[in-house]
């Protein structure tokens, strides 16, 4: 878990990384701040996460949980959720330059910004996500691309979170309630990643 980083350096609250890669699973970044971009990550290069809640992270400038300036991103599994990029762009993941984005079985849930709540995208970036659900992100769930809701799977849909009240996003319960309509509504041609469940509940 990296919690409570607060960066010196403007960019990139909990990690910040530039020309390199990244892999990360069942990890948790929650409560990161930055004062420009990238709350919880700001990332330039290759970035694979699965199993990762990104969670009450916020930057002043774009990207409260994720800013990526270059590469690619590739998410499976990812929870994020209760991020804030101000009046900037881009609550949850925030896309810029030539980025190549790919997210699967995915939540985007209550980020907020100045456009693109849940995802920012730049007219140059490609965004493909397939079953993920975006739901209540402000001021949009997407912004700079397609809406991708009714197709490969794509849905928004209140997710049904054990508990998302209180101020402290990074307290949030994020694991799924019996009833939640996501309850097998992933991919059906791919299979949970083994291990023990992070600390959201993914």
């Amino acid at each position: 878990v990296l919690e409570g980083m607060e960066t010196e350096s403007c960019v990139g609250g909990g990690i910040f990384m530039s020309n390199s890669n990244l892999s990360a699973v069942r990890t948790d970044l929650r409560q990161n701040v930055a004062d420009e971009q990238g709350g919880g990550i700001l990332a330039d290069g290759a970035v694979d996460l699965t199993c990762v809640g990104i969670v009450g992270n916020e930057a002043a400038q774009g990207g409260g949980g994720i800013w990526a300036r270059d590469g690619t991103l590739y998410l499976d599994h990812v929870v994020i959720a209760g991020n804030d990029a101000q009046t900037a762009n881009g609550g949850g993941i925030g896309v810029d330059a030539a980025v190549g984005v790919t997210l699967v079985d995915g939540i985007l849930f209550g980020n907020v910004a100045g456009s693109g709540g849940g995802v920012f995208a730049d007219a140059s970036s490609t965004v493909s996500p397939s079953y993920t659900d975006a739901w209540g992100n402000g001021p949009s769930d997407y912004d700079g691309m397609t809406d991708p809701v009714g197709t490969n799977g794509n849905v928004s849909v209140d997710p049904s979170f054990l508990d998302t009240t209180g101020l402290d996003h990074a307290r949030w319960d994020l694991h799924l309630q019996a009833t939640s309509a996501l309850i097998d509504g992933g991919d059906p041609g791919a299979t949970d990643p083994a291990g023990p469940p992070s600390a959201t509940g993914i």
